[in-house]
C-alpha cells in the first residue's frame, strides 16, 4: 500500500472468531497493526442473505470516535467520504461501563450517566470540525464499543447499499 501510494485499503473478512481465529490468526487484525493507511473491512452478509454483484453506493456511514488523534483523523475521513458520496454520516462515541463490585453499584450508575453527559457534551463540542462542518447524527452510548458499534450500525441501517435495492426500498 506503501509503495503504490494507496489512500485506501478495501479487504473483506470472512469474521473469523474464537479458536479459529487464535489458531489461524487475522489477516485483518495484523494489517490494522501494521499499516498507516485507512482500511476499510468488509464483513461478509448475514447468513442466508443473498449478495448483490451490481456496483453498490455508499448510503449511510458510521465513525466511531474516542476523541485521540487517530480516531479524530479516521472521522475526519469519513466525513470527506460522505460528503463525496452524499451520504448521511452519523458520529459516535461510546462510554465503556465501568466494573465495580456489586456494594458500590448503586454509585455507579450515577457515574455512568455523569460519564454519558460528558461525552455527549464533548461529543457535540467536536463534532463540527469532526463532521467537516456538515451536518451529522450524533450518538453517544454506554456499553461495550465493538458490541455497540455493530448494533448502532444496524439499528440506523448503515451499510454499502446495492443501488438498485436501495431505489427498491424507498419505492
Amino acid at each position: 500500500a506503501a509503495s503504490d501510494g494507496a489512500d485506501l485499503i478495501v479487504m473483506g473478512t470472512q469474521g473469523l472468531g474464537g479458536l479459529r481465529k487464535w489458531l489461524i490468526g487475522s489477516t485483518t487484525e495484523r494489517l490494522l497493526r501494521r499499516t498507516r493507511v485507512p482500511v476499510l473491512v468488509v464483513p461478509p452478509p448475514p447468513e442466508g442473505q443473498a449478495t448483490s454483484r451490481e456496483p453498490g453506493v455508499i448510503s449511510h456511514i458510521l465513525a466511531a470516535t474516542d476523541f485521540s488523534a487517530p480516531s479524530t483523523a479516521a472521522a475526519k475521513m469519513a466525513a470527506d467520504l460522505a460528503s463525496a458520496f452524499s451520504a448521511r454520516l452519523t458520529l459516535t462515541h461510546l462510554v465503556a461501563p465501568l466494573t465495580v463490585p456489586a456494594q458500590w453499584r448503586p454509585i455507579l450508575a450515577q457515574s455512568n450517566d455523569t460519564r454519558v453527559d460528558a461525552a455527549r457534551a464533548r461529543l457535540a463540542e467536536v463534532a463540527p470540525q469532526l463532521c467537516g462542518g456538515r451536518a451529522c447524527d450524533q450518538v453517544v452510548a454506554l456499553g461495550h464499543p465493538a458490541d455497540l458499534i455493530g448494533s448502532i450500525a444496524v439499528e440506523r441501517d448503515v451499510q454499502l447499499q446495492p443501488a438498485r435495492s436501495r431505489a427498491e426500498r424507498s419505492a
